[in-house]
């Protein structure tokens, strides 16, 4: 992406920071209730090039209507409406048996209508108290606007460019248990100061997103944590240390934190307060950028790197890659289908590495189409 593309799109949200709650799950009800919503204009707050917000909604802090449930979207949602039977026919049919959709659709009657899916993830009576968290949304940058600077290994990006990169901060509920508990120094152990966290908060996870706004298409470059990968990889680590003076690791973790708190601290705060977060992370996560792209933004043509794709077209390495699952199994769970149609993006590009890169037979992206 260049700077000006990226300032097109930022420019449209107060201070760059939005609410998004999320609970397991809901990312079903999220792309069933766009389903449902199909053909009709899913937000009044989409980018098209222009300052497309009403004047009378730019207020400090003002939040989309169809963000997080805070505030729900009225306009554009009456009438309409697809039966159950239709949605098993759709590509989205697998979501129909998550738990928390099979408790949303029992009380539709057979018909759901806009904005019902999306409003259940707010209702007590399907998702009980305390599952319903708000995280906050960041945005920062990735890569290097200077064409000419451009390192497909080193910045992981499969064009040169830069990346719009969404940051997913912890709850206050989180925060809360977390400085309790371990009573951090001005360094936290589990974030990585080389990577796109956010500078004022607490980083869950990211996705790096590259959009096309002249194509109508966006590819999702990266969805990680650091925060859950460096806190589990401490307790296996601890497992067989247990914080002995000589170890580099264990020393790291001693500055990071109070005197006096312990490995049993460390292993505590893993096992209870982090958990529910290392579940869903993932998708809370993708969930965020899609509503973001979808809703936001306007981009409705998604793409996912596959794992052997990407990897390749970044030119990371084996004992550098990912998890296999973040590029396979977490696409498939949101309904993205295969495709060795690249990003059109990709495709026009003039960069030679990119062209010869893209030669390569086999290449395939996860696509999904909002």
């Amino acid at each position: 992406m260049e700077p000006f593309q990226i300032d097109q799109i930022l420019r449209e949200h107060p201070k760059g920071r939005l609410d998004f709650s999320y609970c397991k799950g809901r990312y079903a009800l999220m792309l069933l209730n766009w389903a449902v919503n199909d053909g009709l204009r899913a937000s009044d707050h989409r980018i098209t090039g222009d300052d497309g917000i009403p004047s009378d909604e730019k207020s400090v802090g003002h939040t989309p209507a169809v963000s997080d449930g805070s505030t729900a979207n009225t306009r554009g949602s009456r009438g309409g409406g697809k039966s159950v039977h239709e949605l098993k026919a759709s590509r989205f049919a697998p979501l129909l048996d998550k738990p928390i959709v099979r408790r949303a659709i029992a009380r539709t009657g057979g018909v759901v209508h806009p904005g019902v899916l999306e409003s259940a993830a707010f209702d007590p009576s399907i998702v009980p108290a305390g599952e319903l968290d708000t995280y906050r949304i960041t945005f920062g940058l990735w890569g290097h606007k200077n064409h000419e600077h451009w390192d497909a290994r080193w910045h992981q990006t499969t064009r040169p460019g830069q990346n719009i990169v969404l940051q997913l901060n912890f709850t206050r509920r989180h925060n809360r248990a977390y400085y309790a508990m371990l009573q951090p120094t001005d360094h936290h152990l589990f974030m990585m100061d080389a990577h796109p966290n956010a500078d004022d908060l607490l980083t869950l996870a990211w996705a790096r997103i590259d959009v096309a706004l002249e194509n109508g298409e966006a590819l999702i470059e990266e969805v990680q944590s650091d925060w859950v990968s460096i806190a589990e990889w401490f307790v296996a680590h601890l497992a067989s240390h247990d914080t002995p003076a000589d170890d580099a690791a264990c020393a790291w973790m001693r500055s990071s934190f109070a005197p006096g708190i312990t490995a049993d601290d460390v292993r505590g705060y893993v096992k209870t307060v982090l958990r529910p977060y290392a579940k869903t992370w993932s998708e809370a996560t993708l969930s965020a950028a899609l509503w973001f792209l979808r809703d936001w933004v306007g981009v409705r043509r998604i793409f996912f790197n596959t794992f052997d794709g990407g990897n390749w077209l970044k030119r990371i390495g084996d004992g550098r890659a990912p998890p296999r699952w973040i590029y396979s199994t977490l696409p498939k769970r949101f309904c993205f289908e295969q495709t060795a149609s690249p990003p059109r993006a990709l495709a026009l590009s003039r960069n030679p590495e990119v062209r010869a890169r893209l030669r390569r037979p086999g290449l395939s992206w996860f696509l999904l189409e909002l």
